[in-house]
């Protein structure tokens, strides 16, 4: 096979990657924050090796635009640059996989407007970064069994180490990548020392946070069994197959599919079967632990770039209108993932909450914060210094320490993952904000009454509307006492 090391240097494809990166730079003041982006700037101004729910580095990324305020443009630019990148390895899995100009600029095409990774490239999030570095894995994987260089696996231990300080879902994927390599002739790369160098500069890269688990008694595993839970109860295994369709874009399911026949049916590339191995045998893992739906999507990539090559040797005079079709149906789909509309709109579209519930989080963080402030002002004012305010979940927490400024409210606090971690604030009476059951409340605070409830401006269902407001005299007993009835990891 020829090798093109002109991957993804195409002028249309390099259009491509600038013009997706455009598109979520130019949509990234949109609406608002998400709940998740709120978090991670308070994480980031409390640097460690760890979180009960993430290892560092998105909070470390989301710390370096502190010196612009955090605005959304600055916070998103990594992520989107990210969605570029993945964009460009399309179109290099195309040229590695012999394809020419054709197939690099579908495959880029496929990739860029692909729901899930414009839907992550908007936030910034574990899952863009993850994306990102899936497809750098299986990427620096082809070119190690292309080229025979084995030095790559210094690399590639570099670049899992990375992603261990980012999400430990990366270790799906070497798992899958693997047994790939052993279920074909690939599995002589185990005998390189190179190999298992790379797995000792992961595992030191790594370390640190590993012994931040250990400290705390490793949250990671109630976090673990939490997500499965949540898995088994939203249906996840059942609802996994269909809706890859819909997270890729059922336009480009042909390339795909014809991508991944190609590597278990084209001897031309039947050196890079593995990543065929590696992509049945995490969709089944995946459907068996009810994991979330867009951990298997990174894995479409290099299937789009072999796909795009079988599309560009079948297709002759159809090309424009393969490129049309595949245009199109990304486009179609942008409503649904991107904050193009107005928000008001989706109160009036609530299919699109359906498929998409995220875009409602990032909408009206600033009126809850004011809806939140107006009830406390009905504290007694000789009451108000010692107050404090307790939340539902980190996203209400970080939304009051993000907007407060102007207002009387203290600080936020919650028993939500890694703000239950940071401590219990200590004051009251309280402020009780989120969906508590009065029941729930009874046997925590005293004197319990209700004050309000959170409307969202547009009208957006998001978790937030019709969230309960209280004000207590106190805990029961201590904050302290009180705190470890109040943690919950999730």
């Amino acid at each position: 096979m020829e090798i093109d090391d002109r991957a993804g240097s195409t002028r249309s494809a390099a259009w491509i990657v600038l013009g997706v990166v455009a598109l979520l730079l130019a949509l990234s003041g949109r609406y608002g924050y998400h709940r998740d982006e709120l978090y991670f700037i308070e994480a980031g101004e409390r640097l460690a090796w760890g979180y009960v729910d993430q290892p560092p580095l998105t909070p470390l990324v989301a710390s370096l635009t502190e010196p612009f305020g955090y605005a959304l443009p600055a916070l998103r630019l990594l992520p989107a640059l990210s969605i570029g990148a993945i964009v460009w390895f399309a179109a290099a899995f195309a040229a590695r996989f012999g394809g020419g100009s054709f197939a690099r600029v579908l495959a880029a095409l496929a990739a860029g407007l692909a729901p899930i990774f414009l839907a992550v490239g908007h936030l910034l999030a574990t899952t863009t970064f993850d994306a990102l570095i899936w497809v750098a894995l299986a990427y620096l994987a082809v070119r190690i069994v292309q080229t025979d260089d084995q030095h790559w696996w210094l690399l590639f231990g570099v670049v899992v180490g990375i992603g261990l300080l980012n999400k430990w879902t990366i270790l799906y994927l070497i798992g899958g990548l693997g047994l790939g390599l052993v279920l074909t002739e690939q599995r002589r790369v185990f005998r390189s020392p190179f190999l298992w160098a790379g797995a000792g500069i992961a595992l030191a890269i790594w370390l640190p946070n590993l012994l931040w688990q250990a400290e705390h008694d490793w949250p990671f595993f109630e976090m673990a069994r939490a997500l499965h839970d949540e898995g088994v109860e939203d249906a996840n295994s059942f609802l996994f197959v269909p809706l890859q369709f819909l997270l890729i874009g059922p336009v480009t399911a042909p390339i795909w599919i014809g991508g991944l026949r190609r590597l278990f049916r084209d001897p031309e590339v039947r050196p890079y079967r593995f990543l065929g191995w590696a992509f049945l045998i995490l969709a089944v893992a995946f459907i068996a632990v009810s994991a979330k739906p867009y951990f298997l999507t990174p894995l479409y990539v290099p299937l789009l770039g072999a796909g795009a090559v079988a599309a560009e040797r079948r297709l002759t005079d159809r090309r424009p209108a393969a490129l049309r079709g595949v245009a199109i149906g990304g486009l179609v789909a942008l409503p649904l993932v991107l904050p193009v509309l107005p928000a008001g709109t989706l109160a009036d579209l609530p299919v699109i909450n359906e498929i998409n519930p995220e875009l409602a989080e990032t909408h009206g963080w600033e009126s809850f914060v004011e809806q939140v402030a107006e009830r406390f002002d009905t504290v007694p004012l000789d009451q108000r210094e010692r107050a404090t305010v307790f939340t539902g979940n980190y996203g209400e927490a970080g939304a009051i320490d993000r907007y407060r400024a102007g207002t009387d409210l203290p600080s936020g606090s919650s028993g939500h993952n890694s703000y239950w971690l940071w401590g219990p604030p200590n004051g009251a009476p309280v402020l009780i904000v989120g969906h508590f059951s009065p029941e729930y409340l009874d046997e925590r605070f005293l004197e319990l009454r209700m004050v309000g409830t959170i409307q969202n401006p547009a009208g957006l269902q998001n978790e937030e509307h019709g969230a309960s407001v209280w004000i207590a005299a106190g805990p029961r007993g201590s904050w302290d006492e009180n705190w470890p009835s109040l943690r919950h990891f999730n």
